[in-house]
């Protein structure tokens, strides 16, 4: 179990892949098996992420010239990331989300 609060974090052994729990309270984010969510009631805290169809190079892009700039962590500083990247908050997250896909598709994104 991972959990993060007011920059520390701890790592419990004991149960390395039942839960996964990654709460970030300036993000207002929930990371739960494999599955980043809002804790504010949107769609993404019941599961429903953007489909990876759904996004395009340019939303792909936006995030990554915001990842590869270093300014921000894109999980801890999300909030922000998000804004500086212009992309929606579904958006951003779907990218998170299916940040591994975004790469197969388009490969020349990241430089």
């Amino acid at each position: 179990m991972l959990a993060a609060t007011g920059g520390n974090i701890a790592v419990d052994k004991s149960r390395p892949r039942k839960l996964s729990l990654f709460a970030l309270p300036v993000t207002n984010l929930l990371y739960q098996d494999g599955l980043i969510t809002h804790l504010d009631g949107s769609a993404q805290e019941k599961g429903m992420v953007k489909p990876v169809e759904e996004l395009t190079e340019e939303d792909f892009q936006a995030y990554e010239d915001v990842r590869q700039s270093g300014e921000f962590n894109m999980l801890t500083e999300g909030r922000y990331a998000q804004d500086a990247s212009g992309l929606d908050r579904d958006t951003y997250f779907a990218v998170m989300h299916h940040y591994s896909r975004l790469m197969e598709l388009f490969p020349a994104v990241r430089k």
